[in-house]
């Protein structure tokens, strides 16, 4: 993992901010469809904190250790009530499996054009996985669960 694990991690928060209004929208979002929610990509947690602080149980996944890093330090600054409704998960969510289902899946700002690249299990020689093909899919969600 190179993007996002380094120091530059400390400064996301300064450079990237998101569009107007984008944090409402997921929030809102969020408290309509109900708990659990998973957000992939939640890097230093700009959308998880409010969305937990709405009262939603939220999962935040990213692949970047120091940018978890920097959302754990500010769940520590927050209360109770609302750290016990965030968990954060250190996955690539090309490939991740958590084994339970959410009522909302978010992917927000740039997370699915900035990280996502097409992935194949197929092993290059020496080299780990091909990105060449499609990305790999999401499991199928139950009747209802859509």
């Amino acid at each position: 993992m190179e993007e996002y694990d380094r120091a530059d991690a400390r400064f996301y928060d300064y450079y990237s901010t998101g569009v107007p209004g984008d944090v409402r929208f997921y929030v809102e979002e969020a408290k309509r469809a109900g708990s659990p929610v998973l957000e992939l990509g939640c890097g230093t947690g700009r959308i998880l904190i409010p969305t937990a602080q709405a009262g939603i149980d939220i999962v935040g996944l990213d692949r970047a250790p120091a940018m978890l890093a920097i959302a754990r330090e500010k769940l520590s600054e927050l209360g109770a009530e609302t750290r016990r409704r965030i968990e954060l998960v250190e996955s690539d969510m090309r490939t991740f499996w958590l084994g339970r289902r959410f009522k909302l899946v978010t992917i927000p700002q740039r997370a699915p054009t900035g990280h996502l690249r097409p992935y194949s299990p197929e092993p290059r020689r020496g080299r780990g996985p091909r990105n060449a093909g499609t990305c790999s899919p999401l499991p199928e969600l139950g009747e209802g669960q859509g």
